[in-house]
């Protein structure tokens, strides 16, 4: 993963167009694609905002940080 120190990050709430880039960072922090996990938590996340955390990080450009989180 690429050193995001020095970037200008933005914090918005995540969306369904995120999920190619979330599965992304996840396979590379689990070793392995679970997309079908994420897109069911994602979904949930969207369906029911006020049970979820979920937040991307953005540099601009693309997506380099997600909390996805049931609270």
């Amino acid at each position: 993963m690429e050193n995001t120190a020095l970037r200008n990050i933005t914090v918005r709430p995540l969306a369904k167009d995120d999920l190619d880039a979330v599965v992304t960072i996840d396979a590379a922090i689990e070793g392995r694609s679970r997309r079908d996990y994420v897109e069911r938590r994602l979904a949930a996340a969207l369906r029911e905002p006020g049970l979820h955390a979920q937040f991307a990080a953005t540099d601009g450009a693309k997506l380099v940080g997600y909390v996805l989180a049931r609270t």
